[in-house]
């Protein structure tokens, strides 16, 4: 009685939510491990870039921008960055997982506060990891992604010390 199918993270889309609820670690430690898959393509990422990708890059920070110059949270295009900065790769499953990985922490935001205090420091963050990038600069690109995953880390753990 075994079905061979195309394999789908959407159960684990479906419960991991629960699983997250309100435990400020876990959503922690999920972070940790997008920000390390991240940091050990980055260089990759950089090397295989596409013209196209730094121009649809491009586009999703001018859009930021605009998000961030009104005090707004940007989500949507958060989400499109890292998906273009790792698309070059042709890593399907790292793109999912990676999706994986951001759907689940913003399903559990649903439950503890993780909103932006600071849009546009989000933004300058965005604008350093794609300074580096299109420079070819994978020492900086790195340090940009753990400083933009620096503040998202502080305000979990803001959340933890109550």
């Amino acid at each position: 009685g075994v079905f061979v199918k195309t394999f789908s993270f959407e159960p684990l889309l479906n419960n991991l939510p629960y699983g997250l609820m309100g435990d400020v670690q876990d959503v922690s430690d999920l972070l940790e491990l997008r920000q390390i898959l991240e940091l050990a393509k980055i260089n990759s990422a950089i090397a295989s870039m596409l013209p196209e990708q730094l121009s649809g890059l491009e586009e999703v920070l001018e859009r930021m921008r605009l998000q961030a110059k009104d005090h707004k949270s940007f989500p949507k295009e958060d989400r499109m960055f890292h998906h273009l900065l790792f698309k070059s790769l042709g890593n399907h499953m790292l793109l999912k997982l990676l999706d994986v990985f951001w759907l689940a922490v913003s399903k559990a935001s649903q439950h503890i506060n993780l909103t932006d205090p600071n849009p546009l420091r989000t933004y300058q963050d965005h604008v350093s990891i794609f300074t580096a990038v299109k420079a070819g600069d994978a020492l900086k690109a790195r340090k940009a992604l753990d400083q933009h995953y620096d503040g998202i880390r502080k305000r979990l753990e803001k959340i933890e010390r109550g």
